[in-house]
């Protein structure tokens, strides 16, 4: 893999206490975009640090206030996506499309990937 890899367009992203993980490291210049899953920030200051465009998932019954919350409060665009029928566990899994799809588009620019282009 050495020399294959795009260094100069990553992402950071977490699940849970992941996620409040990444809102840490969100404003290190070298992240094109950071993923949240089921996992806002528990103060409320995790948007101050977002730099870039985001995507938050967030399951039905776990800490969707505060990543309803977070979303509010961000000043760069966020996609931010409830899923249904789905838990705080399982929140990765069902939502691995939506993740997957936007890493492509933002780090691969394959704009097919980007919701609402065919």
């Amino acid at each position: 893999m050495y020399g294959d890899l795009d260094t100069s367009e990553v992402a950071s992203g977490g699940h849970s206490r992941g996620s409040i993980g990444t809102f840490d490291v969100a404003d290190d210049p070298r992240l094109e975009t950071t993923v949240h899953v089921a996992g806002g920030s528990s103060d409320g200051n995790g948007p101050d640090s977002l730099r870039n465009p985001a995507l938050h998932i967030d399951d039905e019954d776990f800490a969707t206030a505060d990543m309803e919350r977070d979303h509010t409060r961000t000043d760069v665009p966020v996609w931010f996506d409830i899923l249904d029928g789905t838990d705080h566990v399982l929140a990765t899994r069902k939502g691995r499309h939506v993740i997957t799809a936007r890493l492509r588009w933002r780090l691969a620019d394959e704009n097919s990937a980007a919701p609402g282009t065919s």
